[in-house]
């Protein structure tokens, strides 16, 4: 995760999610990226249609070779236009399953919803 999601994810104390970053960050989990620097040309390119935490994750995405995960239709579309190796909340938690992480996903997406997540229909 990039400087800038870390902080968007965590301004406001209480927001959804934030407490489980913050221990992901405390147990090595969840590594913070320096933020790519804002003349990148990338960034600058991204800027002009997704938010900074966006251009900033898709950069560093990007620059790593890394599988990015994205649920924001627009991100997502930026990043898929740009060849990375995308994957959403649902197939992750469908892998974890599969993969005996989880018994069940159901309560996740549940979670997920009442956070503000939210999915088509055919995917749920």
């Amino acid at each position: 995760m990039d400087e800038t999601v870390r902080n968007e994810c965590l301004a406001k104390q209480g927001a959804p999610g934030s407490d489980a970053i913050l221990m992901a960050i405390s147990n090595n989990t969840l590594q913070i990226k320096p933020d790519l620097p804002g003349q990148d040309q990338l960034i600058s390119l991204l800027s002009t249609c997704l938010d900074k935490g966006e251009a900033q994750a898709i950069a560093l995405a990007k620059k790593n070779d890394a599988l990015f995960l994205i649920d924001e239709k627009m991100g997502r579309a930026a990043a898929e236009r740009m060849g990375l190796n995308i994957t959403g909340s649902l197939a992750l938690l469908i892998k974890a399953k599969r993969a005996g992480l989880l018994e069940t996903i159901k309560p996740a997406i549940t979670r997920l919803q009442n956070d503000g997540y939210r999915y088509s229909g055919r995917l749920v």
